[in-house]
């Protein structure tokens, strides 16, 4: 007999947190520059398959995060300076849609060499054995993603609140030419917020190769999923980014254990349609209008 909360809102949380967490990366460079970047699986399937691919190498674990940090960092600010700052303003955002879908291939093969093609396992985590907590069971996994999600997200809407730099970062979203009237540098905001979506894919690979191993599909398997969490929350929402992960979460793993994994897709395309007939928006729709 299943057990609704053990075996179907508690792994549905997981991996929901796992979709906010893309869906938070997405909004973190869409609230200044107004791009979706599309090539964000692919830099969240990299982090993790670097710090395998450095650990093979010789390097100590500790070594091989912030080396895989530096790699993911860096293939974002190459993207950022040729496939997404030239095409910020463009009247279409098919350019943009397109460049950034190529330079996620780019990342994929490039992920695909450093790994053989091979996915591996990811042994720096918490635990897959369950752990009982009073009534409830759950992995060490899981139990961070719940845990790591929220408070991520958090401490980035907190930059975007208390800080002047997150201040300014706003301020170019919000008005691109009154922001640099006044003196922000808008490159550097731009370039800014592709470092902050950088450090967000690479904690999202992270936290979820436990699961699905360091491999180079795992960021592209999971960017749709992200990109439905987005459409629900509401684009460049990061409070959306938690509320729509969750949604998606909870209906895919509960329809594939109540109907069978075939049905998970099924559900996942008719909660994006109903999304977008029902509230286009989202959950937290921007206060302003946006190019998406």
């Amino acid at each position: 007999m299943i057990n609704f909360v053990n075996d179907v809102l508690i792994p549905g949380l997981g991996i929901g947190m796992a979709y906010a967490l893309i869906a938070a990366g997405f909004s973190v460079m869409e609230r200044v520059t107004g791009v979706v970047n599309f090539a964000h699986g692919g830099l969240v399937s990299l982090a993790p398959v670097s710090v395998v691919g450095l650990v093979g190498l010789g390097w100590s674990p500790v070594a091989a995060f912030a080396g895989s940090l530096v790699i993911v960092i860096v293939a974002v600010l190459v993207e950022e300076w040729a496939a997404i700052r030239p095409f910020i303003r463009t009247a279409s955002s098919l350019t943009w849609i397109l460049s950034t879908f190529g330079v996620g291939i780019v990342i994929e093969e490039v992920a695909h060499i450093i790994s053989g093609g091979v996915p591996a396992n990811f042994p720096w985590h918490l635990g897959y054995q369950p752990m009982t907590l009073g009534p409830f069971r759950i992995t060490g996994v899981t139990l961070t993603l719940i845990l790591a999600a929220p408070v991520l997200i958090t401490l980035i809407g907190l930059l975007y609140r208390h800080s002047r730099v997150g201040k300014m970062m706003e301020a170019v979203g919000q008005d691109f030419d009154g922001a640099r009237s006044v003196g922000v540098d808008v490159a550097a905001m731009s370039r800014l917020s592709a470092v902050l979506s950088a450090v967000v894919a690479a904690i999202t690979g992270w936290l979820i190769a436990p699961i699905f191993l360091a491999s180079p599909e795992i960021g592209i398997l999971l960017t749709f999923n992200g990109f439905v969490a987005l459409a629900f929350g509401g684009v460049g929402s990061l409070p959306g980014a938690l509320v729509g992960g969750t949604a998606v979460g909870l209906t895919v793993h509960a329809a594939g254990v109540a109907l069978g994994p075939s049905w998970s897709n099924l559900m996942l395309f008719a909660l994006l349609l109903a999304v977008y007939l029902v509230r286009p928006g989202g959950a937290f729709p921007p206060a302003h209008a946006r190019r998406v």
